[in-house]
């Protein structure tokens, strides 16, 4: 599966609009090469060296298997994210790029992973 971004290139800086010196919104994303059989995707955005670990900005699964996440949006059930927010959030407008890995999944998860 591939995941990118109209809004930046892989290895790029994200625009300021995505980051909390912005907007602080979701950017859009594009998926590709969906598996066959998906039932639906989940979708982590971290970032794997932030100086106190790996830092979770967003987390959202039960997402019918699409080609396209618009900006701004929570097409799935969002779970908390490092500052304990249930939304996309807070990455910063730096030089390094953040991780955006979707997962393919069969079946769907519970909406509360309590």
């Amino acid at each position: 599966m591939k995941l990118t971004s109209p809004a930046f290139t892989y290895q790029a800086m994200i625009p300021q609009k995505y980051t909390c010196q912005g907007k602080d919104i979701s950017p859009p994303l594009t998926l590709s090469n969906i598996p066959e059989g998906t039932i639906s995707l989940a979708l982590i955005t971290d970032d794997p060296d932030a100086p106190m670990g790996t830092w979770n900005h967003w987390l959202i699964w039960n997402i019918k298997p699409t080609e396209e996440i618009k900006e701004d949006s929570a097409p799935g059930t969002q779970g908390q994210n490092k500052l304990i927010h249930i939304k996309f959030a807070y990455l910063l407008a730096r030089g390094k790029p953040y991780n955006f890995l979707p997962v393919s999944l069969s079946p769907c998860l519970p909406v509360s992973l309590n």
